[in-house]
């Protein structure tokens, strides 16, 4: 045998001595519909400085050493939480408003929640060891350990990812819009030795949710604020009307009650259009934006966050409201970077209602492997420190088929992020007839909802779903859908004609995203009244099936569908809860109402459930 045969059989036997000494933490990923790889050849183009740049560059067909070694790209890394089962038990107890004794004893202390979940300083010593094998030192210092040691953040170049992850970066083009960017979807291996540490990595691999129209009618400006049809033309004064919102409940003093939305995909808001439209439907001027994390570009107003932002203040009646902004165009995994950021301030407050008008109901999901288990953990955190986290239920019906792709191989989809188990799905409705009255699903549009093949359907639904499925006989064929999981959405809401004023236009908007950012606001103001006991709402699916529905603070939705092909391959509003239209819409009223009566019946201290004594002992023989 030659020298070089031998050279070459000793170097593939490293290989594979390599491959077994590593995990696989993630399968190669589908490159999502409507995305292409380029095809290589020769060519030169400008040196971007961030994965933003690459996303707008002049198109070169070959990944340059260049833009490996001087484009950097934010990546994350999930630590393994400790005490997973004793944080799941803690949520219950603090989100079950059977549970009178823990009920709304949230976790307030970061310390508590970091001595809860957060990872060993020997498995954060490892990894930031393995980061520094390839990070330069320069880059080093960006490392960041989250607040409560469940994520490590850090910025690396193209090169350093490769080397890190064994993976390759490639051009990939957007057909509709021409766009371009730098991903890799190969496989993943991480060392054995951190298998038991590192739970999610992201920041490379993920894209863009595909680009499509979003529902609009531009209008000039005029003097009166008359966009919508006669059929539907929505209004803040529309909605308290409808949704019995008559007062709104002062903020006890000396207390913050924070509300917030997401915004990504380049979507910004405009803050003179939030002037005007307070001024405009709100008769105020005092409208404004308390905090923006990661950025906004105010001049370059974007319809989704206008929405957001004006509707949110509406029935939140100008609470304090922050934003957090994500221009990585990785869908998926900006979800991870937010709940990170969540409890990143510096002053260590955080908001305790956050809004998303953002999914897809696509299969597969943007969401692959492990970061769809981690990101339901993740917000089931938030609803243990008393966040209540609201997400649109998605504007393709019953998910036959979907913006994004198109079809979905025969089966149904409810939409991701909506469909985590531990976050409040909205869905759409619209009058039935004139602007006032009785409401029916949304048909401007398929709304949102059904069942998700991620998660199990919780137990604060089992009982409504049940009922569901033995009273209504239009059903689509049983093989589409799965009848065991997640059923979304919880609540619905006026979702036609929303009068939004984005970019010096006043237009007309319809979509899931109508309702969410509503409903959020709604919210907020119930915090208002809990907060007179020193809590929050935190996850308030429980309080909506189980104490609010059954006594009318929501209004049953009866007629109308989300079949939104009109083939029967969709879901059939019905009485009781159903996956048109939840549990039905807001009489905010009622809801009120049996907030001041958990209010009654709290006699307890400030402490939180983590320090109860039944918690305490237990938190006290875990090791970290």
């Amino acid at each position: 045998m030659s020298r070089m045969s031998v050279s070459v059989l000793l170097m593939a036997i490293i290989a594979i001595a390599s491959v077994a000494q590593a995990k696989l933490l993630y399968p190669a990923r589908p490159v999502p519909h409507g995305w292409t790889e380029v095809a290589p050849h020769s060519g030169k183009g400008k040196k971007p400085s961030s994965a933003a740049a690459v996303l707008h560059a002049p198109l070169t067909h070959v990944v340059t050493q260049q833009e490996l070694s001087h484009t950097a790209i934010p990546i994350l890394v999930g630590l393994h939480r400790n005490n997973v089962k004793l944080m799941d038990d803690a949520f219950w107890a603090v989100s079950d408003p059977s549970k009178a004794d823990t009920y709304g004893h949230h976790v307030t202390s970061h310390d508590e929640m970091r001595t809860l979940v957060g990872a060993n300083k020997k498995d954060i010593k490892d990894v930031k060891h393995w980061l520094a094998t390839v990070v330069a030192p320069e880059r080093m210092s960006s490392l960041v350990l989250s607040t409560h040691h469940d994520y490590i953040s850090i910025d690396m170049s193209l090169a350093e990812v490769e080397t890190l992850l064994s993976i390759k970066f490639r051009r990939y083009v957007e057909t509709a819009s021409g766009r371009h960017i730098l991903r890799a979807v190969n496989s993943v291996h991480i060392p054995d030795h951190l298998a038991a540490i590192v739970q999610t990595i992201s920041g490379y691999g993920g894209f863009p949710m595909a680009t499509f129209k979003p529902r609009q009618q531009q209008r000039p400006i005029a003097g009166a604020v008359t966009v919508g049809s006669p059929q539907t033309n929505v209004t803040p004064a529309l909605l308290y009307q409808v949704y019995n919102q008559s007062w709104f409940p002062t903020l006890p003093a000396g207390k913050r009650n924070i509300q917030s939305f997401f915004q990504a995909q380049g979507q910004n808001v405009n803050y003179t259009d939030l002037t005007v439209f307070c001024e405009t439907l709100l008769g105020v001027k005092n409208c404004s934006i308390t905090r923006n994390i990661g950025g906004n570009n105010s001049q370059n107003a974007g319809l989704e966050s206008s929405l957001d932002s004006e509707y949110i203040m509406s029935t939140g009646h100008l609470s304090e409201t922050w934003i957090w902004t994500f221009n990585n165009f990785d869908f998926c995994g900006d979800l991870m970077r937010f709940a990170m950021d969540v409890f990143q301030s510096t002053d260590g407050v955080h908001p305790h209602v956050i809004s998303m008008s953002y999914g897809s109901q696509q299969l597969p999901n943007y969401c692959l492997g492990p970061d769809v288990h981690r990101l339901s953990e993740d917000t089931q955190k938030m609803g243990l420190m008393g966040v209540t986290v609201v997400i649109a239920s998605g504007d393709d019906g019953s998910g036959e088929t979907n913006r994004q792709s198109g079809f979905n191989f025969g089966y149904l989809s409810p939409s991701m992020p909506a469909s985590m188990p531990f976050v409040t799905a909205v869905g759409s409705t619209t009058f039935v007839a004139g602007n006032n009255g009785q409401q029916m699903a949304t048909t401007e549009f398929g709304s949102g909802g059904g069942f998700s093949t991620d998660y199990a359907q919780p137990v604060y639904q089992q009982s409504s779903v049940a009922h569901y499925f033995k009273t209504q006989t239009q059903l689509p064929p049983w093989i589409t859908y799965n009848s065991s999981g997640r059923g979304t959405p919880d609540v619905s809401g006026l979702g036609e004609g929303y009068n939004v004023l984005s970019g010096g236009s006043w237009q007309s908007v319809g979509g899931t995203s109508c309702s969410t950012p509503m409903f959020a606001g709604m919210v907020t103001m119930l915090n208002n009244i809990r907060l007179k006991k020193n809590r929050h709402m935190g996850f308030i699916n429980p309080f909506l099936y189980n104490v609010a529905a059954p006594v009318g603070g929501l209004t049953d939705i009866v007629a109308g569908n989300n079949d939104a092909n009109g083939d029967g391959y969709g879901w059939y509003a019905a009485a009781g809860w159903d996956p048109a239209t939840g549990l039905g819409t807001p009489n905010w009223g009622i809801l009120a109402e049996q907030v001041a009566m958990l209010n009654s019946r709290d006699h307890g201290g400030d402490e939180s459930v983590l320090k109860m004594k039944a918690f305490a002992s237990r938190l006290a023989t875990k090791k970290h």
